[in-house]
C-alpha cells in the first residue's frame, strides 16, 4: 500500500507540475516561442491578452473597442505561432508579442509610419566637407559576421510609442553606433532633439529622412545624449541649450559617410 501510494502522490505530483508549467508559460514566455507548433485555444488567447493588457498598461475606452483589440491580438498570435512553426534551427529568427500586438499591419503603418513623401532621387545628398575624396585603403580580413551588441555598439531597445519618429531612431542608433566604434563609449543620443528641432524637411513625429538628420547634426554641431534630452513620444518646441565637441561629431559623421 506504501508503495502505490508513493507512486500515486508521484503521479498527482506530475500531474500539477505540468498544470503549474502551462500557466508559467502563459504568464512569463510572451514570445510564444515553446509553443510554436501547438495549437492555442481561444481561452489561452483570451488570458494570454489579459495578461500582456497588464504588462502593458492598456487601457481601452469601451467594450466595444476592447473587443476589436481582442480579435486583432488573436490575429497576430495566429501569426506569432505560424511564423515560429517554420523555423528550422534554434539560431535562426523568431517573432513574439510586442506592445503593439493590438495593431493591424494596416493601423500599424498609418500611426508609425512616415506621413512624408519625397522621391528618392530628389532626396539631398550629403556633402561633407574636408573629406577625403580618395579614401584610404585598408587592408583586413573582414569576418563573415559580426554581432555588434556583443562589441558594445548598440544601444537598449527603444520605444517609439506613438509618435512617427523612426527616422530619428534610426539616426541616432546609426551614430550611436559608429561613435561607440570608433571612441569606444556607448552613448545613447537624443532622438527628441531631432524630432523637436529637425524641421526643415523633417515633420517630427509625422515622420522624415535620415539622411536629413545627419545634415542637421552636422550643421547643429552634434546633438545631445537621450540622458540631457529625454524622450517624451510627442512633439515640443525646440532647446538647443548646450555646448557640444564640435570636432568629435564631425569626424564621427565623416567616417559614417565613407
Amino acid at each position: 500500500m506504501r508503495v502505490k501510494g508513493t507512486y500515486l502522490l508521484f503521479f498527482l505530483f506530475l500531474i500539477l507540475a505540468g498544470l503549474s508549467s502551462q500557466v508559467y508559460s502563459i504568464s512569463s514566455d510572451f514570445s510564444i516561442l515553446n509553443r510554436s507548433n501547438e495549437f492555442i485555444s481561444d481561452e489561452s488567447v483570451f488570458q494570454l491578452f489579459q495578461e500582456w493588457k497588464q504588462k502593458h498598461g492598456k487601457v481601452y475606452k469601451d467594450e466595444k473597442e476592447e473587443e476589436m483589440r481582442l480579435e486583432k491580438f488573436r490575429w497576430n498570435v495566429k501569426y506569432i505561432v505560424e511564423k515560429n512553426s517554420e523555423r528550422k534551427s534554434a539560431s535562426e529568427h523568431f517573432v513574439g508579442l510586442t506592445n503593439f500586438a493590438d495593431m493591424s499591419n494596416e493601423e500599424f503603418r498609418e500611426v508609425h509610419g512616415s506621413k512624408i513623401k519625397i522621391p528618392f532621387n530628389k532626396r539631398n545628398i550629403i556633402q561633407m566637407k574636408n573629406v577625403e575624396e580618395k579614401p584610404t585603403s585598408i587592408s583586413c580580413d573582414a569576418p563573415r559576421s559580426r554581432d555588434w551588441r556583443k562589441h558594445g555598439a548598440v544601444t537598449e531597445v527603444k520605444n517609439q510609442e506613438r509618435c512617427g519618429a523612426c527616422w530619428a531612431f534610426s539616426a541616432c542608433g546609426a551614430v550611436e553606433g559608429i561613435n561607440a566604434i570608433i571612441t569606444g563609449e556607448l552613448i545613447s543620443l537624443s532622438v527628441q532633439e531631432l524630432v523637436n528641432c529637425d524641421n526643415s524637411t523633417n515633420t517630427g513625429c509625422y515622420g522624415g529622412y535620415m539622411d536629413h538628420a545627419f545634415e542637421w547634426v552636422i550643421s547643429n554641431g552634434g546633438i545631445a545624449s537621450e540622458l540631457d534630452y529625454p524622450y517624451t513620444s510627442s512633439q515640443g518646441a525646440c532647446k538647443i541649450t548646450k555646448a557640444y565637441d564640435r570636432s568629435i561629431s564631425y569626424q564621427i559623421l565623416c567616417s559614417f559617410s565613407k
